[in-house]
Parts: C-alpha cells; sequence; structure tokens
C-alpha cells in the first residue's frame, strides 16, 4: 500500500516551522540591538514569507476552489489574512532600518502567523491533498519545492 501522498501539508507545513525558526533569530538580533544581522536576517525571512505566500495564492489556492468549488470559503480568509501579513512585514523593515524596537509589531506579526498558520495546516493543506487530482499534486509538488528552494538560496 502506497504512503499516504500530502505534498501540500509536509512542504508548506514544514516550511512554516522553518520560517518561524529565522523569524526567532531576527527577533533576537533586533533585541540584542544587532541591527545589521537583524535586517539582513529578516530580509531572507520576508524574502521567503512573501514566496511562501505567493505559492499559495497563484499556485495552490486556484487548484484548491476548482476541487473543491469554493471559491469564497477558506481561501478568501487567507488572502485577506496574507494582506495583513504583507503590511505587517512592510511595518517591521521600516523598524529595523530605523534601528527601532520591533517587539510590538512582531508580536503582532507572530499572532497573526500563528493562528493563520493552524487554520492551513489543519484545514486548507489537508483538504488540498485530498481533494487535489493526484496529477496535478505531483505537479504542485514541484511547483513547490522549485519555488521553495529557489527562494532559501
Amino acid at each position: 500500500m502506497d504512503a499516504v501522498f500530502r505534498p501540500v501539508f509536509s512542504l508548506l507545513g514544514a516550511h512554516h516551522r522553518r520560517l518561524d525558526e529565522v523569524f526567532v533569530r531576527v527577533q533576537k538580533s533586533a533585541a540584542d540591538r544587532e541591527f545589521p544581522i537583524a535586517r539582513e536576517t529578516f530580509r531572507r525571512f520576508s524574502l521567503e514569507l512573501r514566496v511562501h505566500i505567493d505559492i499559495e495564492e497563484h499556485d495552490l489556492f486556484p487548484l484548491f476552489e476548482k476541487a473543491t468549488g469554493m471559491m469564497q470559503g477558506p481561501t478568501t480568509v487567507m488572502r485577506m489574512e496574507h494582506q495583513q501579513i504583507h503590511g505587517l512585514l512592510d511595518e517591521i523593515s521600516a523598524l529595523l532600518g530605523r534601528g527601532d524596537d520591533i517587539s510590538l509589531a512582531a508580536r503582532r506579526l507572530l499572532t497573526v502567523l500563528t493562528a493563520h498558520n493552524q487554520k492551513e495546516e489543519n484545514i486548507l493543506y489537508p483538504m488540498s491533498d485530498q481533494r487535489i487530482a493526484r496529477p496535478e499534486l505531483e505537479a504542485l509538488e514541484k511547483t513547490i519545492q522549485a519555488k521553495l528552494n529557489a527562494a532559501m538560496k
């Protein structure tokens, strides 16, 4: 019997954890007032998170919506939250650029990301892996891997 094929959950869920670890380093560097390190680490974090969001919005969500017929369901909420996340990334970038404290903005971002990631990992990703047709899922897996690998270079 084949193992359960869950590329969306496996790849994007694992990337959530990687992003969490990188953001901890950003917060530590900023708290230690090591702003050049914090800025560079945040630049990488922001780039990877923006690529992650782009994968979801341009590659995953259309397939999910086609497979489920849910055009106004979870993806609508995810897109709205992505806009919030983009705004918080911009805010933190500006704060780091000025050498200002990021702790409040970082807490807001973590609050949004924690709830957002839970919804994706508990609802959207499992449903995607179950409902998207296997050939499309295999192609999506390759796309996700290629885009994440390019962003992590």
